[in-house]
Order: structure tokens, then sequence, then C-alpha cells
């Protein structure tokens, strides 16, 4: 990190490019990974990440426009990681329903560090009395929530078609 950060404002815009860049890693990424799935719930699961990082996106515009500052991203080493050892698991197993198990644990370690980085985004955003931006970001973090439960229940299901439940 180049810039020092001295405001809250400046620390808002840090984590919002950061987010950024991973919403726009994660579909790049992701679309090709969805390629090397096997069952139809977990890829069809994926894609509608997809398209809900997609959404959030546009909802990230909507929030920069509120800082009256352009969406410029951020490299996130953090995401550059977790999408590093996302490929590597994926291409490294043999077995398609382990890489589909697999596939769903990498989204939940991924989710899991976007709901808490939009749920700090929230908070700062709060403190700051944003109110427009304020909504925008809870509903974004709202949707990573409901993420989360739904993929771990896919798990639960996918786990379940490997014991013969």
């Amino acid at each position: 990190m180049k810039k020092s950060i001295s405001t809250l404002q400046e620390a808002l815009l840090y984590l919002l490019q950061g987010l950024w860049y991973t919403e726009t890693t994660l579909i790049q990424e992701f679309k090709e990974y969805s390629n090397h799935l096997s069952s139809p719930q977990v890829k069809s699961a994926v894609l509608q990440y997809i398209d809900n990082a997609d959404t959030n996106l546009l909802r990230l515009e909507r929030v920069f426009n509120h800082l009256t500052t352009e969406p410029v991203p951020r490299k996130n080493e953090v995401i550059v990681a977790m999408m590093r050892e996302t490929r590597d698991l994926l291409t490294a197993t043999t077995d398609e329903h382990l890489r589909d198990i697999l596939m769903i644990g990498c989204v939940q370690y991924i989710n899991a560090y976007k709901e808490a980085s939009y749920k700090a985004a929230c908070l700062f955003i709060v403190e700051m009395e944003l109110d427009g931006a304020s909504d925008i970001i809870q509903h974004i973090w709202q949707s990573e929530h409901q993420t989360c439960q739904a993929f771990a229940s896919l798990s639960i299901h996918e786990f379940n078609k490997a014991n013969g439940s």
C-alpha cells in the first residue's frame, strides 16, 4: 500500500476498491471454474453467484457515486490467494464429485471474506451517515449472507449424495 490512510472515508474507499476487484475477479475466474463442475445444482449455484457479483458491481458503482469518486479497482491480495487456491484445488482433483464439493468450500471461503468486508463497509458508511450508500451496502451484505446459507445447504446436499443418503 503506497498511500497512507488517515480518514474513515479513505479507509472506506480502500475497502470498496478491494471489493470492486474481488467482484470483477470472481466473475472472470468462476466462469472458467464452472466449466469443470459436474453437478447441475453446484454449477447453477456458482453461475447464480457470478450473476450476484455482477449485480454487486452495479450496486458498488452507486456507492462510489454517493462518495463522488470513480470505482477504481485495487488489487486484493487476499482474493488473489483464494482464487489461486481454488484453481489449484480444482485442477488437482480428479474425482468429479469431490471437485464439486471442493468448489462449494472455496465459494464459502470467498463468500465469508466478502460478507465480512461488506459488513465493515456498512459500519463505516453508517458512521459517516451516508444513508443512501448505507442502504445499498446493507442490501449487498444481506445478499452475501443469504448466499452463505444457500451454499451451506448445498454442501450438505452434495455430501449426502456422496454418502448415498
